[in-house]
């Protein structure tokens, strides 16, 4: 799941590389966005890939500590 925004900053390819958030932080509700692929009838695993420049500049534990909060909610 990708949290979404309604105006991206970049073109398509760089948005996706390095301008993603982690759950909560978008535009998108998460909680609806599960709810309506659950609805949809999906009942697989999910899992989180933030593509962030901003993220990858930090040391792995504290992505770690801002991760984990953001996807388990």
């Amino acid at each position: 799941m990708s949290p979404a925004v309604s105006e991206t900053p970049a073109p398509p390819a760089p948005e996706t590389l390095n301008h993603r958030q982690l759950p909560g932080q978008g535009e998108l509700g998460v909680a609806g966005y599960v709810a309506a692929c659950q609805a949809l009838g999906y009942d697989g695993p999910w899992g989180v890939e933030v593509l962030s420049a901003a993220l990858r500049e930090l040391p792995m534990r504290e992505i770690y500590r801002r991760a984990y909060p953001a996807t388990a909610t």
